[in-house]
């Protein structure tokens, strides 16, 4: 079954075909950073017809996507950087900052991929909040570095 497309999926806007789709090809709708990061694409996600919780614990069985691996953290944080927004961001950083040993990467193609996209929510200088590349954060040595949006344990002042 894991390999049978039989999962129906949530219509992009304006498109009216039904599509079937193989659950790995989906998220679980029911892990909070994949719902607030993919907010606007509903395609990526079961049918409504297919998100009860009865439902989708069978998806899972069967290989609903229900874990943030490098590669969909990476897609989490382009959609970020093209959306530009901050709270996206934040959930992003909150997320990374809570589960970094799963993200720990020993040839550095995930931190180099993911160091050249804009997805880190901070203030520099006063000029409001923004987003940086991770690659960033780390360069402004003896000044105000990044103060993080919504982790107080985070602010990294010097």
């Amino acid at each position: 079954m894991k390999e049978t497309a039989f999962v129906k999926r949530t219509q992009r806007e304006g498109l009216g075909e039904v599509v079937f789709v193989k659950p790995s090809q989906l998220f679980d709708p029911r892990h909070q950073l994949l719902s607030v990061i993919f907010d606007k694409d509903k395609s990526l996600f079961p049918a409504e017809e297919c998100s009860s919780t009865k439902a989708l614990d069978v998806l899972e069985s069967v290989g609903l996507q229900t874990k943030v691996d490098k590669d969909t953290f990476v897609k989490c944080a382009w959609i970020v950087e093209e959306e530009q927004d901050v709270d996206k961001a934040t959930a992003l950083f909150e997320y990374f900052a809570e589960h970094f040993g799963d993200f720990y990467d020993n040839n550095q193609d995930f931190t180099s991929t993911l160091g050249e996209i804009r997805c880190v929510p901070g203030e520099i200088d006063g000029e409001g909040i923004g987003l940086y590349r991770f690659r960033e954060t780390g360069k402004f040595n003896s000044q105000l570095v990044i103060k993080f949006v919504s982790l107080e344990s985070c602010q990294c002042l010097t």
